[in-house]
């Protein structure tokens, strides 16, 4: 029974093994666009950012562009020793450089993110990192056991 079903299911599993590669290597591509985007930001320091805080929105404007930016469209905020990096959009963010950066706007830009918020965020990150990574190993371990099989 299994060799009349052995051919569809070697092409069942070799797309199932497509699918599954794919998933897991976008999720490694998207860790990986925010290191680059980071790195860039670091090189283009030349192209400087004049920022000024308000209570409910930060002015930014440079030589080529200005926005309004609310403290609500902050989506994360990570911080190290001397940078504090706010996410605004998928591929947007700020960077602080905390020496130039006085202590009440740097715990402004901290406060953005509440902690329900932020652990909504680390919740909804971890059930989609795990759904994420799990629909590309099903497919690989399918197609393993189809090969032991």
């Amino acid at each position: 029974m299994i060799r009349i079903f052995n051919p569809v299911f070697d092409s069942w599993s070799i797309l199932l093994l497509t699918i599954g590669t794919f998933i897991l290597a976008a999720f490694f591509l998207s860790l990986q666009n925010i290191k680059k985007a980071y790195r860039v930001l670091q090189e283009n320091k030349s192209n400087i950012n004049h920022y000024d805080f308000y209570d409910d929105h930060i002015f930014r404007g440079n030589e080529t562009s200005t926005s309004k930016i609310d403290y609500n469209k902050i989506s994360e905020v990570f911080e190290d020793s001397e940078y504090i990096v706010c996410f605004t959009e998928i591929n947007k963010m700020m960077i602080f450089k905390k020496a130039d950066c006085s202590e009440p706007i740097l715990n402004k830009l901290r406060d953005t993110i509440t902690e329900e918020k932020r652990s909504k965020q680390k919740q909804h990150k971890n059930k989609g990192n795990i759904a994420f990574i799990l629909l590309g190993l099903i497919p690989i371990i399918v197609t393993a056991l189809a090969a032991i099989v």
